[in-house]
């Protein structure tokens, strides 16, 4: 029974952490396709994508969740040890309230986190963004006729072709142009 027990920790253990990094990566790719109006469920990042983004910030989850435990252990141990020197406090208010300062310094440093996450990707997009104003793609439609203005591919996906309109200045957030993939005929990137 003991065994299923620690089994069951493990399992909640894993489960959250890996939660946590789940949501680390989307709001990396939230926010980097933020930075050019495009809403995620038109990119559609697979789950491991996601999962290997999120793994990128995985030693700051882990120095947070290390701080969250040393800030319960200290907050615990010094209630224990004030409930000895003067046996007016219940020992299990020290063990909530060490839990609700270890969950508000975990919430706070995650959140800076989360923060940190939206800087580093819209740093990424800005980046991106930049470097592909010099590139070119010719889009050919169904019809034959050339799309026309200046584009640099982004990226396509099942449903979609998305491509940087080039024709605007260098210094501005690039402008998108989303093509269903059905209507496109052929695309050629250099």
């Amino acid at each position: 029974m003991e065994k299923l027990f620690r089994l069951v920790d493990v399992s909640l253990v894993t489960t959250v952490v890996s939660g946590l990094l789940y949501v680390l990566g989307y709001n990396y790719f939230l926010y980097y396709y933020a930075y050019f109006g495009i809403n995620l469920l038109v990119r559609d990042p697979d789950i491991a994508y996601v999962f290997t983004k999120g793994f990128d910030f995985s030693g700051y989850l882990l120095v947070i969740i290390f701080c969250a435990v040393v800030v319960f252990m200290s907050v615990d141990h010094l209630f224990r040890f004030t409930q000895n020197k003067f046996h007016s406090l219940p020992p299990q208010q020290g063990k909530s309230v060490a839990l609700v300062l270890s969950l508000c310094a975990f919430m706070f440093a995650f959140t800076s986190l989360l923060d940190y996450v939206q800087y580093l990707a819209e740093k990424s997009a800005i980046k991106l963004a930049i470097a592909k104003q010099s590139g070119q793609a010719a889009v050919i439609l169904q019809d034959g006729n050339k799309l026309p203005g200046s584009y640099s591919f982004f990226f396509l996906n099942k449903n979609h072709v998305v491509l940087f309109n080039t024709s605007g200045s260098a210094g501005k957030k690039p402008k998108l142009t989303i093509i269903p993939s059905g209507n496109v005929k052929y695309l050629e990137i250099n």
